[in-house]
């Protein structure tokens, strides 16, 4: 709320005017993680950051011993956030530039595909065999892309194995 004195003649009154406070909506890398239809809760998404367009094309290729310490050089861990309740994740602040999006997540039952498939953009590997827990740990990996820090860019995943 903000207020105003306005005077006229002899009087004077105090003006109450609302205006609404916009929320400034910052551009990010958000996504929303499913399985079989329900959302993937409490996964642990990591985004990396790499360094040039060569560098995502060494991680999106084949990689010998020496392209991967090269790799290894142009490639930084940028932390991790946990999906929420809805399976939504997302990194905010985060300035142009090329990226990679992963996570990891537990699965009940074994999926009938091998231990490791593509799912649409995305490659998805899990342990042939059940952790502590009796679930098998599981992991996705996204390709690279470029963010341009100027607009919301979506990496969704959706198991349908």
């Amino acid at each position: 709320m903000s207020s105003a004195v306005r005077c006229f003649a002899l009087a004077c009154w105090t003006l109450i005017i609302p205006f609404a406070h916009a929320q400034v909506h910052s551009p990010a890398i958000r996504g929303t993680l499913s399985d079989m239809g329900k959302p993937i809760v409490d996964a642990e998404v990591y985004l990396q950051s790499l360094e040039d367009e060569h560098c995502a094309k060494l991680f999106a290729g084949k990689i010998d011993l020496k392209k991967q310490q090269e790799l290894r050089q142009c490639t930084h861990d940028l932390g991790s956030i946990n999906s929420d309740e809805q399976g939504n994740y997302e990194f905010a602040e985060t300035k142009a530039g090329w990226y990679v999006v992963h996570f990891l997540w537990s699965i009940a039952d074994k999926p009938r595909q091998p231990t490791s498939f593509k799912n649409g953009d995305w490659l998805v590997q899990y342990a042939g065999w059940k952790d502590s827990t009796g679930k098998y740990d599981t992991m996705a990996q996204d390709h690279p892309f470029y963010y341009s820090g100027k607009e919301d860019t979506a990496r969704n995943f959706e198991n349908k194995h």
